[in-house]
């Protein structure tokens, strides 16, 4: 599919936490099945490649 830059999102709480957020395309989330209604996911960290696996989950 393809690739796409984005920046990350950092909101900062009352508290001032740093939550980080990453958007992605919805043409992305549709393709991974999600929809208004199912929209949970699964989030893997692989520290060796440095990358984040995104997952519906069934």
């Amino acid at each position: 599919m393809g690739g796409r830059n984005v920046k990350l999102i950092l909101n900062k709480s009352g508290m001032g936490n740093i939550n980080p957020r990453i958007p992605i395309p919805y043409v992305w989330f549709q393709i991974l099945g999600f929809s208004e209604e199912e929209y949970e996911a699964e989030i893997i960290l692989d520290e060796e490649k440095k990358e984040i696996i995104v997952k519906k989950i069934k």
